[in-house]
């Protein structure tokens, strides 16, 4: 886990003045998100989209997105927008099993924080949340059809600010931005992927190129597809000679070779 997380600082003082009360205008809010945050490739892109839009909706003063790898037992926080407040330090030795995050990702259900200077649960996120005066929170889980993903966290310097009904809006929220985050984590995983793949191609080559054994490649009829630089000097045929040729034809067996030999001294 990093010791300081990547920041996104909305403009100073830009606390919203007024929130959309009504439930039409939530569910406007929510289609704007959606489609504020559809189009972006990038996870601080994304969120600072979502942060402009979610204001309009919901009040917080820390917006995150935090990330769990099952298999490793990681947690990543790619991006933490701040509304108001210092910035976020994240201890080195936090485990995984002590965030909020761990909860929601196994239990996958939100995490409600009303009063953090009663909350048990979590003694060292409290810790934290207290060093950046964060009186209540919610977490909810990042999910898809496909697999989990981590949660959404937003905080707030004020106690109690999540009602149930804020909390059913956001989980609508976070399956939006789910779908979201997994469009750009596969982007960068096909990104990773197709590096790999060249890198591993390069990697060939190169041991193809510079063998001190013979290697032909072939397909299923025996046609020659490749040939390397060894093979030409072993065989004495050139690249363009041994292509499509069957490989049968340019390697003339041992027995024939002595025999040649043989024929030459006479």
């Amino acid at each position: 886990m990093p010791e300081q997380v990547l920041k996104s600082h909305a403009p100073i003082g830009a606390m919203p003045t007024e929130w959309t009360e009504s439930e039409a205008g939530r569910y406007e809010a929510l289609r704007r998100v959606s489609r504020a945050i559809s189009s972006y490739r990038e996870p601080t892109a994304l969120f600072r989209a979502l942060a402009d839009e979610l204001q309009d909706a919901v009040r917080f003063d820390y917006l995150g997105l935090i990330l769990y790898d099952e298999l490793l037992n990681k947690i990543e926080i790619p991006v933490l927008h701040i509304v108001n407040g210092p910035g976020v330090a994240i201890p080195a030795d936090l485990r995984p099993e002590d965030t909020i995050t761990w909860w929601v990702y196994h239990n996958q259900k939100a995490a409600v924080i009303p009063s953090a200077s009663e909350e048990t649960r979590f003694p060292r996120m409290m810790e934290i949340y207290k060093r950046c005066g964060v009186q209540s929170a919610v977490v909810l889980p990042l999910t898809t059809a496909i697999r989990r993903l981590g949660g959404i966290t937003l905080g707030s310097e004020q106690a109690d600010a999540y009602s149930e009904e804020e909390v059913r809006y956001l989980e609508l929220v976070a399956d939006h931005v789910a779908l979201a985050v997994d469009g750009v984590l596969r982007g960068e995983e096909q990104r990773r992927s197709e590096e790999s793949l060249r890198k591993q191609k390069a990697h060939f080559e190169k041991l193809f190129a510079l063998a001190p054994e013979a290697i032909v490649l072939r397909d299923i009829e025996n046609r020659v597809l490749r040939v390397n630089e060894e093979f030409t000097k072993l065989f004495g045929y050139r690249v363009d000679e041994a292509l499509g040729q069957n490989i049968s034809s340019l390697i003339v067996p041992m027995i024939e070779r002595k025999n040649v030999r043989n024929c030459g001294k006479h």
